[in-house]
């Protein structure tokens, strides 16, 4: 992904600090910061299911309205999310690319984007 013509690498936002308002919610900023994580992880802004829940102290990963797959995210309808005509997971935030396997949006992006780390 990028932003400005500056490719943005998951190990380049900070996965360690909360992400105080990025969206609006703690329980969704924490999701939000180990969704990134574990794409950090990998190297690629695409990451499975099993890949989200070994960054879950519980292991248990829950989207918390940045995605509602079955009822996984913890509570619906806050924003919205919808399945396109193959029965994937879509929201503003997040997109099930195929079945257990999810990479973020250009609005997820731009809302990590704030928390790049900076390197002097």
């Amino acid at each position: 992904m990028s932003n400005d013509g500056i490719e943005l690498k998951p190990s380049m936002i900070d996965t360690v600090e909360h992400w105080w308002n990025a969206f609006d919610n703690c329980e969704t900023e924490v999701s939000a910061k180990l969704f990134t994580r574990a794409c950090a992880k990998k190297g690629e802004w695409e990451v499975t299911q099993e890949e989200l829940n070994a960054e879950d102290s519980k292991g248990t990963f829950r989207f918390n309205w940045l995605l509602d797959v079955d009822g996984r995210s913890g509570r619906s309808g806050r924003w919205p999310t919808e399945k396109d005509e193959n029965g994937l997971v879509y929201s503003k935030w997040i997109v099930e690319v195929e079945p257990g396997v999810f990479r973020p949006t250009e609005d997820f992006i731009r809302k990590a984007v704030q928390f790049v780390k900076l390197r002097v």
